[in-house]
């Protein structure tokens, strides 16, 4: 009966040293990420937001099929929005604009995208003329219903139409933040829409 107990003790013990140790390695694995979080969110302005994207494809200007994987070895800095969009739009992407030629010889290192959640109104050559106001070297990319729903969920985001007087006269509720892409075609940071170009201009830098 003793020696039964006493072997009950034991595997009760061992299996308690085997949860200590496991904890111990999850805490000191939580402390590490956050530690490294941590760095990243001192080095950079934007938002520190990690996160491996799946690849996706949508229409340019002429109609052609382009992937984000295609932009692989560039930076990307990309918006949601639409071109009927009578505000917060036209400012970002004249903030992008500003951003752009602020990069001098690097410029042909970064690839600013503008992606259309607006399909009813916005085909291909109309979303090419509305980048291409604010500069040539912009890309304007949009989809059907299906296509911009697997890319909001790629970036986690929402949008929708609000304030419909009729099937052309709506506002779009979109994100406004615009998003920096790694050369990998990860997400690494978010700046809110209000971000001051000099913080973007200085994490570019700092990333090519």
């Amino acid at each position: 009966m003793s020696r039964l107990f006493l072997n009950i003790v034991m595997n009760n013990k061992a299996k308690i040293i085997s949860l200590i140790l496991i904890l111990f390695i999850a805490i000191i694995s939580v402390m590490a990420y956050l530690i490294y979080q941590a760095k990243n969110k001192e080095t950079f302005n934007g938002f520190y937001n990690e996160k491996v994207l799946d690849d996706f494809s949508l229409k340019d200007g002429k109609g052609k099929d382009v992937s984000l994987s295609e932009y692989k070895g560039k930076l990307v800095l990309l918006n949601f929005g639409y071109t009927s969009c009578p505000d917060i739009c036209p400012t970002t992407l004249g903030n992008l604009r500003s951003i752009y030629s602020k990069l001098d010889e690097k410029q042909d290192d970064v690839q600013v995208v503008f992606i259309s959640i607006d399909p009813d109104r916005d085909n291909p050559e109309k979303l090419d003329e509305y980048v291409n106001f604010f500069n040539d070297d912009f890309i304007g990319l949009t989809g059907t219903e299906d296509q911009l729903k697997e890319v909001s969920d790629i970036f986690n985001i929402f949008y929708f139409k609000e304030g419909v007087n009729t099937d052309k006269d709506y506002l779009m509720s979109h994100p406004t933040s615009i998003y920096l892409i790694d050369r990998e075609g990860k997400l690494i940071l978010k700046y809110p829409h209000n971000t001051k170009q000099e913080f973007v201009v200085e994490d570019l830098k700092r990333l090519l």
